[in-house]
């Protein structure tokens, strides 16, 4: 049976009719973070990361959170509280 996100966007669905298996989402890191080390999927604390983060839950098999610090994280990674954003690194790093 369809998710409801997947009745709503009929591009989540596969040949006749079954949701898409082994989607895989990306969320991108916001700048708003707890002061606390936690996982990396509550350590950001932004209602945009919120709503991402609520997205890939109900759309995708499974997903990664894209940080400018660390690269590709598995969510449950615990990290403490940094400051490092894209538009401080070079143009290189960035790609």
């Amino acid at each position: 049976m369809p998710t409801a996100a997947a009745a709503a966007h009929p591009w989540l669905m596969g040949r006749g009719g079954t949701p898409r298996r082994n989607r895989i989402g990306l969320v991108g890191f916001v700048k708003s973070k707890g002061s606390q080390p936690a996982p990396a999927q509550v350590l950001y604390t932004s209602p945009l990361f919120a709503r991402r983060r609520r997205w890939v839950g109900q759309t995708c098999e499974r997903w990664f959170i894209l940080s400018a610090k660390y690269g590709r994280l598995v969510p449950e990674r615990v990290l403490a509280p940094y400051d490092r954003t894209l538009t401080e690194m070079p143009v290189a790093k960035r790609r």
